[in-house]
């Protein structure tokens, strides 16, 4: 297992999550704008209420299909803050968390916690070795 590879998913997901919420936003607008026909009284049916309430049908599915999608990536986000809980110092895990998922820089996690750039960086590789050495011994089990 590749955990810096690992740990670095969350970006990549923070960025499929906004993507998917904007296009969850547009769909739900055109739920929205479409919905009233859905609840038309006219008796005289008509191929364009067929087709709008066909629309509004699948646009549903595809709402639901994108909030799925959502929660999946936000699953993927929350197994990567339980690898990083697995570090057993709590200042690891604060600069793994500062750094794989909120994206913070190495200088501002130092200037945050009052420490030298070096001093972080050491505590990030440190980390890694540790949480590449517990990964590779599950493996072997």
């Amino acid at each position: 297992m590749n955990i810096k590879k690992e740990l670095s998913k969350p970006y990549l997901m923070n960025e499929k999550i906004s993507f998917t919420r904007n296009q969850l936003e547009e769909c739900e607008m055109y739920i929205d704008r479409l919905s009233p026909f859905l609840f038309c009284e006219n008796t005289n049916k008509n191929q364009k209420e067929f087709t709008n309430k066909d629309q509004i049908i699948n646009l549903f599915i595809y709402r639901e299909r994108l909030i799925n999608e959502v929660n999946t990536l936000y699953k993927h986000k929350l197994d990567v803050c339980d690898l990083i809980d697995s570090l057993e110092n709590e200042l690891d895990k604060l600069i793994m968390k500062k750094h794989y998922l909120s994206y913070e820089s190495w200088t501002k996690i130092s200037e945050d916690l009052s420490m030298t750039y070096q001093t972080v960086y050491t505590h990030h590789k440190k980390s890694l070795k540790e949480l590449e050495r517990m990964f590779s011994y599950k493996k072997q089990i």
